[in-house]
């Protein structure tokens, strides 16, 4: 792995850290579950780069797609690429902490596939739609994972929520948690999930072929839900960083505790279920 020079922090607004309870969440997500719709145009001697790769769970999926090719993988945290490196042995993967905010070290063209799962709901979007003088970091996100991709066919793939609800209503969990957690890292009350502007976003990026579909992650039945909630609750104990992250975003230890009773509550409720619909958007890179 490699490990650059510390960079300048980085305007992503990612705030869940890297705790066991994060990592473990962030594992359970396979190449089959998240990249499905990616896998039929893969070819054997493709390179692929997946951007925010967190613990690899998905870029280790890939290696054997892509036999005669080559996975890299890259995250802003050296940390969490330890633990990716780790669990890849073997594999052949290279992992490179890098900011696909502050350029990626890679040269124009690099890449046949870019890939980037729940990616851009860490990057803040622009507050205001007629705004001439506040960067739009999603936009500069997508260019830059554009330029390293090959002229002529090369692949973005992008999986992103567009929405998501917790089941039954009566239990309020899109009141109590998903307000709170809108205020700690997502842009505030006014946020909205950013799967729906994925196709609007890679036009204005200059991509010209589009293909966009969706798919949906859900949870039900006792065993899962409990897995999920203790996902969510694992961060919200004290000492964790994204409990840290919520009071400081002027959340009261009361309301995180609304929140964790919330969550328990629903885990243990039967017939309750969690669904988030997923964008999955595969762009083409024009020829030069």
């Amino acid at each position: 792995m490699s490990d650059n020079a510390t960079p300048s922090p980085s305007p992503t607004n990612y705030k869940q850290g890297y705790s066991s309870s994060t990592l473990q969440s962030h594992g359970s997500r396979t190449v089959h579950s998240d990249a499905a719709f990616l896998l039929p145009h893969l070819r054997p001697a493709f390179h692929i780069l997946d951007v925010g790769c967190g613990p690899g769970s998905i870029t280790a999926g890939f290696a054997s797609h892509v036999p005669e090719g080559s996975v890299t993988g890259i995250d802003i945290n050296v940390q969490v690429l330890r633990v990716a490196q780790e669990r890849t042995a073997g594999l052949g993967i290279t992992f490179e902490r890098a900011d696909v905010l502050q350029g990626l070290p890679f040269e124009d063209g690099t890449f046949d596939v870019v890939y980037a799962s729940q990616l851009l709901a860490h990057i803040p979007a622009p507050t205001k739609t007629d705004a001439d003088d506040e960067e739009d970091l999603q936009l500069k996100a997508v260019r830059e994972m554009r330029r390293v991709l090959k002229p002529g066919g090369g692949i973005l793939a992008l999986r992103d929520i567009a929405d998501m609800h917790w089941y039954p209503a009566r239990l309020r969990l899109d009141d109590v948690y998903m307000t709170s957690r809108m205020k700690v890292g997502l842009g505030g009350e006014t946020y909205r999930w950013p799967g729906g502007d994925v196709p609007s976003l890679l036009r204005r990026a200059g991509f010209g072929k589009l293909q966009v579909g969706a798919g949906t992650t859900v949870v039900s039945g006792p065993e899962a839900r409990k897995v999920h909630a203790d996902g969510f609750l694992g961060r919200l104990e004290e000492g964790d960083a994204y409990r840290a992250s919520w009071r400081a975003a002027g959340i009261s230890d009361e309301e995180v505790e609304e929140s964790r009773e919330a969550l328990s509550g629903w885990a243990e409720t039967e017939d309750a279920w969690y669904v988030a619909l997923q964008s999955e958007a595969l762009a083409w890179k024009k020829a030069s």
